[in-house]
């Protein structure tokens, strides 16, 4: 959980390019996916910690991926949200790279690995989804909720 909290969530990114760097992003961390933005065009443009943290970010991600796809073979792992579809655009091929490197390789070969078609609000259309399967699935009966495990009424 480190690795993710620190190194992969977008404020983790970006406190670690200005704690490299020494220098403030001119968003100043308000506005993360323009913070996230800059950071990719600064490598995009030389910036050497900008690359630094841009390939730290890859590699951490892909090992990530790696060990999910070695823990529970899925058949596909989707890259989602507003980061990692920014991340994904851009560097598919290399995090697919990293993630070859260190899945294991007849696990990875059942996996495919894509960025979520959702777009940005992927786990909000997951949920609606799921309620609207439970009321379909009960013909409209509402009276059973559940929530954690446990039904209530409503």
């Amino acid at each position: 959980m480190v690795v993710w909290r620190f190194i992969l969530v977008p404020p983790g990114i970006i406190s670690r390019y200005q704690q490299l760097s020494q220098s403030v992003l001119p968003h100043n961390g308000n506005d993360q996916i323009e913070s996230i933005k800059q950071i990719i065009i600064l490598s995009e443009n030389g910036d050497h910690v900008a690359e630094q943290i841009i390939e730290e970010t890859i590699e951490y991600l892909g090992i990530c991926i790696a060990n999910i796809i070695n823990s529970i073979n899925p058949d596909q792992v989707l890259i989602g949200g507003w980061s990692g579809l920014l991340f994904g655009q851009r560097f598919l091929t290399k995090i697919e790279s990293v993630v070859a490197k260190h899945a294991l390789e007849e696990s990875l070969s059942k996996t495919t690995l894509r960025l979520c078609q959702l777009g940005q609000d992927a786990v909000l259309k997951g949920a609606a989804g799921l309620v609207l399967q439970h009321f379909f699935e009960s013909n409209g009966d509402i009276e059973d909720v559940i929530i954690g495990g446990k039904a209530i009424d409503v």
